[in-house]
């Protein structure tokens, strides 16, 4: 997934519309409508979705990459649990 707008993801607040406003730059990620905690707490997680998505990357080379190292501190079933997390969130956010 490298199609998604690379700069920094910020919330602007619309109060007047009752819109908070994800955005990158000058484009216009998402508009979440609303005035309840919820509906902060989802555009707070839009606007960090880029992070989320690089960290969950970062963290899925970082296992494969100490996979032999990691296996002896913890079950091989505790390791594939973990990863199977990042990887699951990873296939979200690419669409597959």
């Amino acid at each position: 997934m490298a199609n998604y707008a690379k700069g920094e993801w910020y919330l602007e607040l619309r109060p007047a519309d009752n819109v908070r406003r994800v955005r990158c730059d000058s484009e216009v990620i998402a508009d979440v409508f609303g005035t309840n905690a919820e509906d902060e707490a989802n555009a707070h997680l839009i606007a960090a979705s880029r992070e989320l998505y690089e960290a969950c990357k970062l963290m899925d080379t970082f296992i494969e990459s100490w996979l032999d190292v990691l296996l002896s501190n913890m079950t091989s079933e505790e390791l594939h649990q973990y990863h199977d997390v990042v990887k699951q969130a990873i296939a979200k956010v690419e669409g597959k």
